[in-house]
């Protein structure tokens, strides 16, 4: 394919958005909704219930690692996390 041809890899394409200040968000929303579904299957009583946070965890975790993904291919660097406030928050009233 001709050079001139080849999208930057950080820009839109018609498969795939721009990236830029969502994805962040996006990012920080799939790595807490894992931790967040940790914390719940941590204080959770029943077996199936309990199993059911830790599956859904893992299916935020895969997500996590997709977003990681496309901010490598994109170009654009991985955005710090840490847990949000409310995230934190929910941890709390959860364990009440």
């Amino acid at each position: 394919m001709d050079a001139q041809l080849q999208p930057h890899p950080g820009r839109a394409t018609p498969d795939r958005p721009q990236a830029d200040e969502s994805w962040d968000e996006h990012y920080r929303d799939e790595r807490d909704a894992a931790y967040l579904y940790r914390a719940l299957a941590a204080v959770e009583s029943k077996p199936d219930r309990k199993q059911l946070f830790e599956k859904l965890a893992v299916v935020e975790d895969r997500h996590a690692e997709r977003w990681r993904e496309l901010f490598a291919e994109s170009g654009r660097p991985l955005p710090e996390y840490t847990t949000a406030k409310r995230t934190r928050l929910l941890d709390c009233e959860a364990f009440r």
